[in-house]
């Protein structure tokens, strides 16, 4: 099967070469190593990205299930590459280059104890295995060093591109929030709900400009219009990091809302917060039904977090909480490694689905997310999404109920939108939990899949509703490409006042180049309805073109 995602990577990648071809050639035995070797690898002609400079190269025998290929490995200052000597198509190139930040674990061992041979094992977070035998300890270094030390970003046009792509994200939010009937400015706004008219039950908050309310939100967060900003700030020291209930979406009819959170700080002492409360019934009163809290962890987890400190929402009269039992970062990152375990195995994953947690947590998040649903949806109430701090779990929860009940989300401008506002702009830690900057010697404490786990969930109802999406599962694939790459600058903070100090907003986006080849992307069985999307528990499958795609190369 034709890999479009990597055709679409190697577009940026031609676009931004400085030289026109790559001919291989093996390089000279010198300075006593055995596999040769070159510190500057400008005289090898490898095509480089803007900003792109190689670092050096050696001599390089490729082991793989498919036997052994001789070549050349290159380090340049983006990635690792291997080129063969009798050449590859170029999907098994697209699969040969490694940008230095995709990888997961990386060791190198001697062959035997007294050799000058050793063996540089790889292990990607995109789910590819390499091990390359190569016998020059100077390259060995080289790779080392530049991998544990010295992690290098290369965008595709390195050079910021003015205030325009700074101020398009912002945009795009208060648009949204626009189209759903949310006031922004003056009340005589053109903001209508569906029906044509303004919702003025609520409004674009100034609270959290420069983000002195909440450093890991958005600088515009909306709330119920009854609670003024002097009251968000008292709230703000009730939640968690200062994340109080903001508002993700209303419901083109009822006008019921989806709002999301960090936990409460009640402590053990089971202390309450009535400028919370009054934001709480606030919410709650624009439905006429009692609130109903989604609280993405189990009870027992919620109770830890109590002794802590923190803790978990009181029910009462006018509160319903829920507990949904999804496991914390750190059981989802157990349960990825055991996933990558058998992808290397070579086991077929499909035999065995049923027993994996990687498909037993899918389950449950996508359980949460019709949770969501159901409540607005069937009981007309609105809900308070959750987790500790809100920004892994709630993330997920969130988006893919927004994208089950509004269609404009599972379009391609849509679904940019989505992630912007509820992973981008709300806090999701990119940095953390993609391990971009961190200790390469075993994968990170804050490493963690959350994001691969949306995107797989969104390819699950993609596959149980493919006449409803407007985009492919080779866009799911290319923003994952580009999740752990870090050629855009999407992915690469924790939070959006970190984007703004670090001049990140300024850089090209992932979705300027989606948005250029977006005929790659998309689907020609799309029929666009108003339905809610449903999801068959028992129905999930392996997601072998993602998974797998580098198991032939």
């Amino acid at each position: 099967m034709r890999d479009w995602v990597g055709l679409a990577l190697r577009s940026v990648l031609k676009s931004g070469t400085r030289s026109p071809s790559f001919a291989f050639s093996s390089l000279p035995q010198h300075g006593g190593n055995v596999g040769g070797f070159v510190s500057n690898g400008s005289e090898l002609n490898l095509p480089l990205i803007d900003g792109e400079v190689c670092l050096g190269a050696c001599n390089a025998v490729l082991v793989s299930r498919n036997g052994r290929q001789k070549g050349l490995l290159v380090c340049t200052t983006w990635r690792l590459t291997f080129v063969s000597e009798t050449g590859v198509d170029e999907d098994i190139q697209f699969s040969h280059d490694i940008p230095l930040l995709t990888i997961l674990l990386l060791s190198c061992v001697n062959t035997y104890p007294v050799s000058s041979q050793f063996f540089l094992n790889i292990t990607t977070k995109d789910f590819r295995q390499k091990q390359f035998e190569i016998s020059s300890l100077p390259f060995v270094e080289l790779i080392r060093n530049r991998f544990q030390s010295q992690p290098v970003v290369i965008y595709h046009n390195p050079k910021p591109e003015g205030v325009s792509e700074a101020l398009h994200c912002d945009k795009q939010i208060l648009e949204d929030f626009s189209r759903i009937g949310v006031l922004h400015g003056n009340p005589i706004a053109t903001n209508s709900n569906g029906n044509g008219e303004p919702d003025i039950r609520w409004r674009i908050s100034q609270a959290n400009l420069n983000h002195q309310l909440c450093h890991s939100y958005s600088q515009h967060i909306a709330v119920p219009q009854a609670v003024d900003d002097d009251t968000l700030k008292v709230v703000a020291e009730y939640r968690s990091r200062g994340r109080i209930p903001i508002l993700c979406w209303l419901h083109p009819v009822t006008r019921v809302a989806v709002c999301r959170s960090a936990q409460p700080l009640t402590g053990l002492a089971g202390r309450t917060s009535e400028p919370d409360l009054k934001l709480l019934n606030a919410i709650s009163a624009t439905s006429g039904q009692p609130l109903t809290v989604v609280d993405a962890r189990s009870q027992l987890a919620a109770l830890g977090n109590k002794l802590l400190g923190k803790g978990f929402q009181i029910g009462s009269g006018d509160i319903k909480v829920c507990f949904q039992d999804i496991p914390n970062i750190h059981a989802a990152r157990t349960a990825f490694l055991a996933l990558h375990e058998l992808v290397a195995s070579g086991k077929p994953p499909e035999s065995v689905i049923s027993t994996l947690a990687w498909f037993q947590y899918m389950r449950l998040i996508l359980l949460g997310a019709r949770k969501v649903v159901e409540t607005v949806t069937q009981q007309k109430g609105c809900v308070l999404v959750h987790c500790s701090d809100g920004w892994d779990r709630t993330s997920q929860l969130c988006a893919l109920s927004l994208l089950m009940m509004d269609r404009s989300y599972r379009t391609i401008d849509g679904f940019e939108v989505l992630i912007r506002k509820e992973w981008i702009s709300a806090g999701h830690k990119f940095k953390s939990r993609c391990d971009h900057f961190g200790d390469r010697s075993q994968p990170a404490h804050e490493f963690s899949p959350i994001f691969l786990q949306f995107i797989d969930c969104v390819w699950q109802l993609m596959m149980q509703n493919p006449t409803q999406f407007q985009f492919n599962d080779h866009l799911l694939v290319y923003l994952l490409d580009a999740l752990y790459s870090c050629q855009f600058s999407d992915f690469l903070a924790e939070n959006d006042q970190e984007r703004v100090k670090k001049g990140l907003r300024h850089f090209p986006s992932v979705w300027k180049q989606i948005n250029a080849e977006k005929d790659l992307y998309v689907s020609h069985a799309y029929i666009p309805t108003d339905d809610v999307l449903v999801c068959d528990m028992s129905a999930l499958q392996f997601w072998a073109d993602y998974y797998l795609r580098h198991e032939k190369c």
